[in-house]
């Protein structure tokens, strides 16, 4: 917990928000609107990010629930892995999951991902309680699993992947008909919340992510190990050595709470990263964040493979620390590289245009639901030399919003630009935001002249994002 706090909390409000953070914060100004308006997609994080941010809304703090929350993760998946390995095992998985770098990337980021971590550990500690307690307790249990069950997909839709693969742990457990029909009533109503939620959802939801791949596979594998090629193969290397080490060990124990425990990392860590390739197949859904849930259990897998591949002879325990300091090392030096980042692209772009603002400037964001909530969160910390015009004028600069109600149609917002004075354009490259620049600048269709003419343009290192200052030709 110290390490993930310490690495977490390091330089926490360094960087701006990006897109999906500026959604939050937008979120919070307008929750009414927002809940229905994105199909309820973590309407629970929202409900709980409003009462916090009436503190603060400084990145910082925004960001600080989610440190709160996944540093809460590790310790709950320590106390799973104490009861599934020992504490010597446990505080090595701890460590290991505290310094992976999906872990720390979502322990950073203003979004539901970090409870999604939370909330899976908890739902895989009822698990085991309601495997190995009494009837009496092992009963409460199963009842709040069926509550986190039900929370999850308020968190994250896809969340709901992280739930299925439990029900191996209950049928490898041979549990009796009363405890398998507890699982699958959280289990189940999980997946009827999400279908329900699915079917409500409106069709931009989730449909930017690429199509299944063998790159983006390696991508996801990357973002869950390490962000170098040769470290993130020999990681994986581990993790196969855990999935081994844990089918063996499962197939050698006489008990059945034996077995199915010693399937829990496999199931928790490699599970739902199937089931999401399998599901990718039919609606492209493989991005790092939406399998933020298995981390720990990679971190379980590691830790297996460290500490049991070797056996328990004394002359193999110096490899076995060994081995385990060069995996530490490994992940930390990738933190080390996430640390290591220049300033994001809209805290650039927002300096660079109130640093050079003149009076009856304008400001011209490419395109307004996807530009201008990262721009005005960062516009928030200049402080310009002279007030900022936006086009178009219908509403100036100030609070974030998740959504433009009446947003200005692209040719209004084009023609009006081509009558401003000097213009400020910020766009983001990757998004083709600057297609639309030569019709401001000449108009090919309608035979006008050029209006303005390209004086200047800056771009942040490592970002897309792009300001352009236009002044008038004549």
């Amino acid at each position: 917990m110290v390490v993930g706090a310490a690495t977490a909390w390091f330089r926490l409000g360094h960087r701006g928000l990006w897109l999906d953070e500026a959604y939050s914060l937008g979120a919070i100004h307008q929750l009414r609107d927002t809940l229905p308006g994105t199909s309820y997609t973590m309407a629970a994080y929202y409900l709980l990010l409003r009462p916090w941010m009436a503190v603060s809304e400084s990145i910082w703090w925004m960001r600080s629930l989610s440190v709160i929350a996944a540093v809460a993760a590790v310790a709950v998946t320590v106390a799973v892995a104490r009861r599934l390995a020992g504490a010597r095992e446990a505080a090595l998985a701890g460590v290991l999951m505290a310094l992976s770098p999906l872990w720390f990337a979502q322990a950073r980021e203003a979004r539901s991902y970090a409870f999604v971590m939370l909330l899976v550990a908890l739902s895989w500690l009822a698990v085991d309680h309601g495997l190995a307690d009494g009837r009496g307790r092992a009963r409460r249990w199963w009842w709040a699993h069926t509550a986190i069950a039900v929370a999850l997909p308020l968190f994250h839709g896809l969340a709901v992947l992280q739930l299925v693969p439990q029900l191996g742990a209950v049928l490898v457990g041979r549990v009796d008909r009363a405890t398998a029909l507890r699982a699958l009533r959280g289990v189940g109503l999980a997946v009827a919340l999400t279908a329900w939620l699915a079917r409500t959802a409106s069709d931009d939801v989730g449909n930017w992510v690429d199509p299944l791949s063998l790159d983006q596979v390696w991508f996801v594998t990357g973002r869950l190990t390490s962000g170098w090629d040769g470290v993130a193969a020999v990681l994986v290397g581990v993790v196969l050595v855990g999935v081994v080490v844990a089918v063996v060990s499962s197939r050698r124990a006489v008990a059945p709470l034996a077995r199915a425990r010693a399937l829990v990392p496999v199931l928790w860590g490699v599970g739902p990263l199937v089931l999401i390739a399998l599901l990718s197949v039919v609606r492209p859904s493989l991005v790092p964040r939406y399998v933020v849930g298995s981390v720990a259990g990679l971190a379980l897998l590691m830790a297996a493979a460290l500490a049991r591949t070797v056996g328990a002879r004394p002359r193999w325990s110096a490899a076995r620390v060994v081995g385990a300091a060069a995996v530490v090392v490994a992940l930390a030096a990738g933190q080390v590289a996430l640390h290591d980042r220049p300033l994001d692209g809209w805290t650039v772009a927002a300096r660079r245009v109130a640093a050079g603002l003149r009076p009856g400037d304008t400001i011209l964001l490419s395109r307004e639901y996807t530009t201008r909530p990262p721009f005005e969160a960062a516009w928030r910390d200049v402080d310009p030399a002279a007030p900022p015009q936006l086009l178009p004028s219908d509403r100036p600069l100030g609070p974030v919003r998740r959504f433009e109600p009446d947003e200005t149609p692209g040719t209004v917002r084009w023609n009006e630009a081509r009558r401003a004075g000097r213009i400020w354009l910020v766009a983001d490259a990757h998004r083709l935001e600057l297609d639309r620049l030569p019709h401001l600048v000449v108009d090919g269709v309608a035979g006008r002249p050029a209006t303005h003419r390209e004086v200047a343009r800056w771009r942040a290192p490592r970002s897309a994002i792009v300001v352009v200052l236009l002044e008038p030709v004549a």
